[in-house]
């Protein structure tokens, strides 16, 4: 399945993300959230580089926790892949 965006974020900003991942859902946006779609006890690195893969468009958000080192790491492929 093909997703329109990718939300990366900071764990602790969770709560406040996933209230955005369901209004986007709400009008018809196509959301990656890790909450959403990764198995717990799952090997999830792997999974995150498929998704990234998946997604059309990705947004970074940097909430009052900041941004961790996850979070830059996905921005990296975001910016790799868009430069390919």
């Amino acid at each position: 399945m093909k997703f329109d965006v990718f939300l990366s974020h900071n764990n602790k900003d969770k709560p406040v993300v996933e209230q955005i991942a369901h209004k986007l859902e709400a009008r018809g946006v196509r959301v990656w959230l890790d909450k959403w779609n990764l198995i717990p006890g799952e090997p999830w690195q792997e999974e995150l580089e498929v998704a990234l893969d998946k997604c059309q468009t990705y947004a970074v958000f940097v909430g009052s926790h900041g941004i961790k080192p996850w979070e830059n790491e996905e921005m990296r492929v975001a910016i790799e892949k868009r430069v390919k």
